[in-house]
Protein backbone atom coordinates (compact mmCIF):
# COMPACT_ATOMS: atom_id res chain seq x y z
CA UNK A 1 0.00 0.00 0.00
CA UNK A 2 1.22 3.49 -0.60
CA UNK A 3 2.23 6.10 1.70
CA UNK A 4 2.29 9.61 0.86
CA UNK A 5 5.43 11.87 2.49
CA UNK A 6 4.16 14.90 3.86
CA UNK A 7 6.61 16.81 2.72
CA UNK A 8 4.64 17.25 0.20
CA UNK A 9 2.22 19.93 2.05
CA UNK A 10 5.10 22.40 2.21
CA UNK A 11 3.81 23.63 5.62
CA UNK A 12 4.21 23.36 9.66
CA UNK A 13 2.73 22.37 11.69
CA UNK A 14 0.46 19.25 10.02
CA UNK A 15 -2.84 19.76 11.33
CA UNK A 16 -5.85 16.96 11.98
CA UNK A 17 -7.15 18.83 8.26
CA UNK A 18 -4.10 18.16 6.72
CA UNK A 19 -4.27 14.64 7.78
CA UNK A 20 -7.83 14.01 6.70
CA UNK A 21 -7.45 15.60 3.50
CA UNK A 22 -4.59 13.07 2.70
CA UNK A 23 -6.61 10.37 3.62
CA UNK A 24 -9.41 11.52 1.47
CA UNK A 25 -6.47 11.39 -0.99
CA UNK A 26 -6.65 7.98 -1.03
CA UNK A 27 -3.75 7.39 1.53
CA UNK A 28 -4.17 5.95 4.61
CA UNK A 29 -0.11 5.69 5.18
CA UNK A 30 2.22 9.17 5.28
CA UNK A 31 5.47 9.13 5.74
CA UNK A 32 7.40 12.03 8.07
CA UNK A 33 10.01 14.01 5.90
CA UNK A 34 12.66 16.07 7.30
CA UNK A 35 10.47 19.77 8.41
CA UNK A 36 8.90 18.50 10.98
CA UNK A 37 9.00 20.12 14.06
CA UNK A 38 9.61 17.58 16.89
CA UNK A 39 7.71 20.06 19.23
CA UNK A 40 4.53 18.80 17.66
CA UNK A 41 4.81 15.16 17.78
CA UNK A 42 2.12 14.44 20.23
CA UNK A 43 -0.46 16.67 18.49
CA UNK A 44 0.49 14.58 15.00
CA UNK A 45 0.24 10.96 16.77
CA UNK A 46 -2.76 12.25 18.57
CA UNK A 47 -4.61 13.58 14.76
CA UNK A 48 -2.79 10.30 12.78
CA UNK A 49 -4.39 8.13 15.31
CA UNK A 50 -8.00 9.59 15.27
CA UNK A 51 -7.50 9.78 11.24
CA UNK A 52 -6.66 5.98 11.63
CA UNK A 53 -3.71 6.85 9.83
CA UNK A 54 -0.25 4.99 9.66
CA UNK A 55 3.54 6.08 9.48
CA UNK A 56 5.35 3.00 8.80
CA UNK A 57 8.33 5.11 8.29
CA UNK A 58 10.35 8.45 8.99
CA UNK A 59 12.84 10.45 7.12
CA UNK A 60 15.98 11.55 9.00
CA UNK A 61 16.43 14.22 10.40
CA UNK A 62 12.89 14.27 11.33
CA UNK A 63 13.31 18.11 11.59
CA UNK A 64 16.21 20.58 11.15
CA UNK A 65 15.01 22.73 14.02
CA UNK A 66 17.28 22.28 16.71
CA UNK A 67 19.66 20.28 14.66
CA UNK A 68 23.03 22.25 14.49
CA UNK A 69 24.88 20.47 11.87
CA UNK A 70 24.36 19.13 8.52
CA UNK A 71 23.66 14.99 9.50
CA UNK A 72 26.76 13.69 8.11
CA UNK A 73 27.62 10.09 9.40
CA UNK A 74 30.52 9.53 7.38
CA UNK A 75 32.16 12.80 7.97
CA UNK A 76 35.91 12.75 8.56
CA UNK A 77 35.79 15.17 11.51
CA UNK A 78 34.17 13.35 14.88
CA UNK A 79 32.46 15.89 16.17
CA UNK A 80 30.27 16.42 13.32
CA UNK A 81 29.68 12.34 13.47
CA UNK A 82 29.10 12.49 17.09
CA UNK A 83 26.54 15.28 16.32
CA UNK A 84 24.73 13.39 13.35
CA UNK A 85 24.26 10.36 15.27
CA UNK A 86 22.42 12.00 18.68
CA UNK A 87 20.41 13.50 15.69
CA UNK A 88 19.69 10.39 14.43
CA UNK A 89 19.04 8.56 17.37
CA UNK A 90 16.06 11.56 18.12
CA UNK A 91 14.60 10.42 15.29
CA UNK A 92 14.85 7.06 15.80
CA UNK A 93 12.77 7.74 19.03
CA UNK A 94 10.55 9.60 17.34
CA UNK A 95 9.72 6.40 14.98
CA UNK A 96 9.09 4.34 18.49
CA UNK A 97 6.43 7.14 19.55
CA UNK A 98 4.86 7.38 16.22
CA UNK A 99 4.61 3.41 15.84
CA UNK A 100 6.98 3.46 13.14
CA UNK A 101 8.76 0.69 11.50
CA UNK A 102 11.70 2.31 9.49
CA UNK A 103 13.59 5.24 9.62
CA UNK A 104 15.24 6.24 6.22
CA UNK A 105 18.57 7.50 6.64
CA UNK A 106 21.32 9.98 3.96
CA UNK A 107 24.57 8.17 5.25
CA UNK A 108 26.75 11.37 4.14
CA UNK A 109 29.11 12.77 1.36
CA UNK A 110 32.75 12.25 0.15
CA UNK A 111 34.77 15.26 0.94
CA UNK A 112 35.07 16.71 -2.71
CA UNK A 113 36.13 20.22 -1.08
CA UNK A 114 38.32 19.76 -4.28
CA UNK A 115 36.05 20.05 -6.80
CA UNK A 116 33.16 21.93 -5.51
CA UNK A 117 32.36 23.71 -8.70
CA UNK A 118 32.82 20.32 -10.49
CA UNK A 119 30.29 19.07 -8.93
CA UNK A 120 27.47 21.40 -10.36
CA UNK A 121 29.09 21.07 -13.79
CA UNK A 122 28.54 17.28 -14.43
CA UNK A 123 24.73 18.26 -14.22
CA UNK A 124 25.19 21.05 -15.82
CA UNK A 125 27.28 19.31 -18.67
CA UNK A 126 24.25 16.38 -19.08
CA UNK A 127 21.53 19.36 -19.46
CA UNK A 128 23.14 20.83 -22.29
CA UNK A 129 21.77 18.00 -24.50
CA UNK A 130 20.58 15.65 -22.05
CA UNK A 131 23.39 12.87 -22.67
CA UNK A 132 27.01 11.85 -21.59
CA UNK A 133 29.13 13.86 -23.91
CA UNK A 134 32.59 13.83 -24.60
CA UNK A 135 33.67 16.80 -21.71
CA UNK A 136 30.82 15.22 -19.27
CA UNK A 137 32.78 11.38 -19.73
CA UNK A 138 35.74 13.92 -19.07
CA UNK A 139 35.08 14.82 -15.82
CA UNK A 140 32.70 11.86 -15.01
CA UNK A 141 35.92 9.44 -15.33
CA UNK A 142 37.93 12.22 -13.11
CA UNK A 143 35.13 12.15 -10.38
CA UNK A 144 35.07 8.19 -10.67
CA UNK A 145 38.86 7.73 -10.13
CA UNK A 146 38.21 10.82 -6.75
CA UNK A 147 35.84 8.89 -5.20
CA UNK A 148 37.63 5.49 -5.19
CA UNK A 149 41.14 6.93 -3.71
CA UNK A 150 38.52 8.78 -0.83
CA UNK A 151 35.64 6.72 -0.20
CA UNK A 152 37.57 3.86 1.87
CA UNK A 153 38.02 6.25 4.98
CA UNK A 154 34.30 7.74 4.35
CA UNK A 155 33.04 4.02 4.49
CA UNK A 156 34.75 2.86 7.45
CA UNK A 157 33.50 6.24 9.46
CA UNK A 158 29.82 5.72 8.38
CA UNK A 159 30.02 1.73 9.55
CA UNK A 160 31.29 3.15 12.70
CA UNK A 161 28.45 5.56 12.94
CA UNK A 162 25.74 3.36 11.50
CA UNK A 163 27.10 -0.03 14.07
CA UNK A 164 26.02 2.65 17.12
CA UNK A 165 22.77 3.59 15.67
CA UNK A 166 21.94 -0.48 14.63
CA UNK A 167 22.45 -0.91 18.33
CA UNK A 168 20.37 1.72 19.28
CA UNK A 169 17.39 0.80 16.45
CA UNK A 170 17.45 -2.44 17.24
CA UNK A 171 16.91 -2.38 20.38
CA UNK A 172 13.85 -0.46 19.87
CA UNK A 173 12.43 -2.38 17.24
CA UNK A 174 13.26 0.02 14.37
CA UNK A 175 15.01 -0.37 10.91
CA UNK A 176 17.53 1.48 9.32
CA UNK A 177 16.66 1.77 5.33
CA UNK A 178 20.15 3.47 3.74
CA UNK A 179 18.56 5.47 0.54
CA UNK A 180 20.14 5.57 -2.51
CA UNK A 181 21.55 9.35 -3.43
CA UNK A 182 21.32 11.49 -5.90
CA UNK A 183 24.71 13.38 -6.05
CA UNK A 184 27.83 11.54 -6.97
CA UNK A 185 29.67 13.04 -4.28
CA UNK A 186 27.11 11.23 -1.80
CA UNK A 187 28.11 7.69 -0.07
CA UNK A 188 27.05 5.18 -0.30
CA UNK A 189 26.79 4.35 -3.68
CA UNK A 190 24.84 1.11 -4.81
CA UNK A 191 27.60 -0.82 -4.19
CA UNK A 192 29.16 0.76 -1.01
CA UNK A 193 25.32 0.21 -0.02
CA UNK A 194 25.71 -3.34 -0.70
CA UNK A 195 29.23 -3.49 1.42
CA UNK A 196 27.13 -2.63 4.43
CA UNK A 197 24.65 -4.46 4.81
CA UNK A 198 26.69 -7.63 4.34
CA UNK A 199 28.95 -6.38 6.30
CA UNK A 200 27.08 -5.72 9.46
CA UNK A 201 24.81 -8.72 8.51
CA UNK A 202 21.81 -7.52 10.22
CA UNK A 203 17.63 -7.88 9.77
CA UNK A 204 17.47 -3.71 11.10
CA UNK A 205 19.58 -2.78 8.35
CA UNK A 206 18.89 -2.52 4.87
CA UNK A 207 18.10 -0.39 1.21
CA UNK A 208 15.54 2.09 0.48
CA UNK A 209 15.28 2.37 -2.92
CA UNK A 210 14.80 5.97 -4.34
CA UNK A 211 14.03 5.47 -7.91
CA UNK A 212 14.63 8.90 -9.10
CA UNK A 213 17.74 9.34 -7.55
CA UNK A 214 19.19 5.81 -9.28
CA UNK A 215 17.76 6.73 -12.09
CA UNK A 216 20.02 10.30 -11.91
CA UNK A 217 23.36 8.50 -11.35
CA UNK A 218 22.58 6.30 -14.26
CA UNK A 219 21.99 9.37 -16.89
CA UNK A 220 25.22 10.29 -15.64
CA UNK A 221 27.17 7.48 -16.21
CA UNK A 222 27.98 6.41 -12.62
CA UNK A 223 26.08 2.79 -12.58
CA UNK A 224 23.38 0.86 -14.43
CA UNK A 225 20.51 -0.08 -11.86
CA UNK A 226 19.47 -3.23 -13.13
CA UNK A 227 22.58 -4.87 -12.33
CA UNK A 228 22.97 -3.70 -8.59
CA UNK A 229 18.86 -4.25 -8.33
CA UNK A 230 19.76 -8.02 -9.13
CA UNK A 231 22.02 -8.09 -6.18
CA UNK A 232 20.54 -5.95 -4.16
CA UNK A 233 16.74 -6.72 -4.07
CA UNK A 234 16.63 -9.44 -1.14
CA UNK A 235 17.60 -6.00 0.85
CA UNK A 236 15.13 -3.78 -0.01
CA UNK A 237 13.23 -2.05 2.95
CA UNK A 238 11.13 0.53 0.66
CA UNK A 239 11.25 2.69 -2.05
CA UNK A 240 10.70 6.13 -2.39
CA UNK A 241 8.56 6.40 -5.69
CA UNK A 242 8.75 9.64 -8.00
CA UNK A 243 9.34 10.76 -11.73
CA UNK A 244 11.60 12.09 -13.43
CA UNK A 245 12.11 14.19 -16.47
CA UNK A 246 14.59 14.06 -18.80
CA UNK A 247 16.91 16.51 -17.79
CA UNK A 248 17.20 14.95 -14.17
CA UNK A 249 14.25 16.70 -12.37
CA UNK A 250 12.91 14.25 -9.83
CA UNK A 251 10.43 14.34 -7.07
CA UNK A 252 7.49 14.97 -10.05
CA UNK A 253 4.38 12.94 -9.75
CA UNK A 254 3.98 9.46 -11.12
CA UNK A 255 3.21 10.32 -14.73
CA UNK A 256 4.60 13.62 -15.24
CA UNK A 257 8.31 12.01 -16.28
CA UNK A 258 9.86 9.43 -18.04
CA UNK A 259 10.50 7.11 -15.56
CA UNK A 260 9.49 3.28 -16.26
CA UNK A 261 7.90 1.84 -13.33
CA UNK A 262 6.93 -1.41 -15.12
CA UNK A 263 10.55 -1.96 -13.94
CA UNK A 264 9.99 -2.35 -10.34
CA UNK A 265 7.29 -4.56 -10.48
CA UNK A 266 9.06 -7.81 -9.94
CA UNK A 267 10.76 -5.88 -6.82
CA UNK A 268 7.61 -4.86 -4.91
CA UNK A 269 6.68 -7.44 -2.20
CA UNK A 270 4.18 -7.89 0.38
CA UNK A 271 5.40 -5.29 3.41
CA UNK A 272 7.42 -3.60 1.88
CA UNK A 273 6.78 0.16 2.58
CA UNK A 274 6.11 2.20 -0.63
CA UNK A 275 6.26 5.86 -0.32
CA UNK A 276 4.98 8.38 -2.61
CA UNK A 277 7.74 11.06 -2.40
CA UNK A 278 7.21 13.98 -4.69
CA UNK A 279 7.86 17.72 -3.81
CA UNK A 280 6.80 19.17 -7.10
CA UNK A 281 3.30 18.24 -7.92
CA UNK A 282 -0.56 19.66 -7.98
CA UNK A 283 -2.74 17.64 -5.79
CA UNK A 284 -4.57 16.84 -9.22
CA UNK A 285 -1.06 14.73 -10.01
CA UNK A 286 -0.77 13.66 -6.77
CA UNK A 287 -4.10 11.82 -7.12
CA UNK A 288 -3.47 10.74 -11.13
CA UNK A 289 0.17 9.50 -9.72
CA UNK A 290 -1.25 7.74 -7.34
CA UNK A 291 -3.86 6.20 -9.49
CA UNK A 292 -1.31 4.84 -12.17
CA UNK A 293 0.81 3.44 -9.86
CA UNK A 294 -1.93 1.36 -8.06
CA UNK A 295 -2.78 0.09 -11.96
CA UNK A 296 0.86 -0.56 -12.85
CA UNK A 297 2.28 -2.18 -9.30
CA UNK A 298 -1.15 -4.15 -8.93
CA UNK A 299 -2.00 -2.60 -5.48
Amino acid sequence: MLSLSLNWLKKEPIVRDDIRMVKEMGFNRVELHWYYPQEYLAALKRDLENENVRTPSIHNPLSFRGCDVNVDLAHKDRRVREASIKVTKKTIEAAVFLGAEYVVLHVGNIDFSDFEEDKDLVFELYRKENRITPPLEKLRTKFIQYRQDHAPVHLKFSKQSLEELLTFAGSRGIKLGIESRYYPHEIPSLEEIKEIIEYFNDPFIGFWHDVGHTTVQERLGFYTTGEHLATLHPYIFGFHLHDIKENLRDHLAPGQGGFDFYTLKEYVKKGRPLVLEVFHATKKEVLDGRILLEKILGL
